[in-house]
């Protein structure tokens, strides 16, 4: 009986550490997330370039229309 109590008390550990590193890494995408809408929202002009694909880094020019 004393192991199963064990087994279950490292099942809730890991358990408890796996939700952890998950509410981590949604808040650190949370914190991404804001910093792209305050950059769209508060950029000084409305032009923004990108690079479409890594390995071929022709550049597009979007616009984006302003409120």
């Amino acid at each position: 009986m004393d192991e199963q109590v064990q087994s279950f008390e490292l099942l809730l550990e890991s358990l408890i550490k796996m939700l952890g590193k998950s509410n981590q890494k949604m808040d650190d995408l949370s914190k991404r997330v804001c910093q792209l809408e305050f950059l769209l929202l508060h950029a000084s002009n409305n032009e923004y370039s990108f690079i479409t694909h890594p390995e071929h880094p022709k550049r597009k020019t979007i616009k984006l229309f302003s409120n």
